[in-house]
């Protein structure tokens, strides 16, 4: 980030975090009957509220139709499937409403840019001051822009208007927001995947076929996960898939990880090596797993201090010749952390070059965390770390 750290702009703006919090840009959506209505014209009967992802807990609502006619596309998802998370390379979410439909800043910042461009149509912007780095917002596909570049502005601010601009698809006009959180301010907007090997293939074809990932992960956070998380004050885990919430009352019964009396009073000195018996339901990953081991390397201490980093090791050889090879997996590993207390330096892996990828965590703050890694949706994986 460089000098963005000490841009004096951004410094005037209240930190999220700080005593902000993050907002979803949207308030109201238009009812799928009612979307091919201007919104002015809509009924209150055409309105209801956003239908929000609680927890970032997606498993939740796989089935809820009244959720999916709105958010139609989650980000690390394919065009063809749309709720495919984690199969594809999709840099966002898409959120389906009547055009015209407002649309609010999800936080105090300044508009970094203006732009249009043949993919995302009308677009805008803004960065922001979260955790000691800048980020951006981004809202794709717009109308009607009612900002323009280097204006200050606050959270709520009305600032522009759904539209169908760019290159969309789907029914009843395409209208919808495209949503991003971004990383960097390189790119007007950022091109996620302008470093993959894979560019010359065209980005429909990188989103629908889960191609690199990698840069999508490097440059840009889920927005769902980045604004449900904001609001946390304890982390939970629920039918092995991390979530955060601050209000028990939004979620079901919850599943804490547990430790016995004997453990809370050992601290683990060794590194041990875990194999993975794993399940696979994809078939090209069950074709791999039943030719390979997968393994996973514990931090060598359960006991780290703040700014001190402790590594996990994933690690995949061949059963026979016991040899590691470049491995890419049809389906990606993900990495969670169960609060802020412990910071993961990669989210999700898809390639092991020769066989091995090491995974750096970072301890932020004191106090427990549980690093839980999943595949296909299943924890495979999961340890308490203590940072003094």
């Amino acid at each position: 980030m460089g000098s963005l750290l000490t841009d004096a702009s951004i410094t005037k703006f209240p930190e999220v975090g700080a005593y902000q919090q993050f907002i979803y840009p949207i308030k109201k959506v238009s009812k799928l009957e009612c979307r091919t209505q201007y919104r002015d014209t809509l009924t209150e009967n055409c309105k209801q509220d956003l239908p929000i992802v609680r927890d970032a807990y997606f498993s939740n609502y796989e089935n809820k139709k009244w959720y999916k006619e709105i958010i139609t596309t989650l980000r690390g998802a394919t065009y063809t499937n749309q709720r495919d998370n984690g199969s594809g390379a999709h840099p966002g979410i898409d959120i389906a409403t009547a055009r015209g439909t407002p649309v609010y800043s999800i936080a105090d910042g300044e508009v970094y840019s203006v732009w249009r461009n043949s993919a995302y149509g009308n677009v805008i912007k803004i960065k922001h001051w979260y955790k000691n780095e800048v980020i951006y917002s981004i809202y794709a596909h717009l109308d009607e822009i009612l900002v323009t570049e280097w204006q200050k502005i606050t959270q709520w601010s009305l600032i522009w208007k759904v539209g169908n601009t760019g290159r969309v698809f789907w029914q009843l006009g395409g209208y919808h927001l495209n949503f991003e959180i971004q990383r960097d301010n390189k790119w007007r907007p950022a091109y996620f995947f302008k470093d993959c090997k894979d560019l010359e293939k065209g980005e429909v074809y990188i989103i629908n076929n889960g191609l690199c990932r990698a840069e999508l992960a490097k440059n840009s956070y889920d927005p769902i996960r980045l604004i449900e998380n904001n609001f946390s004050e304890k982390s939970l885990v629920i039918n092995e898939t991390l979530v955060v919430s601050s209000d028990k009352n939004l979620i079901p019964e919850t599943v804490l990880p547990t430790i016995n009396d004997e453990e809370k009073n050992t601290e683990q000195t060794t590194a041990e090596w875990q194999e993975i018996q794993f399940n696979a339901s994809n078939i090209a990953l069950k074709d791999l797993l039943s030719q390979n081991k997968l393994f996973i390397l514990k931090p060598k201490s359960n006991k780290i201090k703040v700014w001190e980093k402790a590594e996990i090791i994933i690690k995949i050889e061949n059963k026979n010749l016991q040899e590691s090879s470049t491995k890419i997996l049809p389906k990606p590993i993900t990495i969670l952390s169960s609060n802020n207390s412990i910071k993961p330096d990669i989210a999700s892996i898809q390639i092991l070059p020769n066989g091995i990828q090491k995974i750096s965590l970072s301890a932020q703050n004191k106090g427990k965390s549980v690093i839980i890694i999943t595949l296909e949706n299943q924890k495979i994986f999961s340890t308490e770390i203590t940072i003094e």
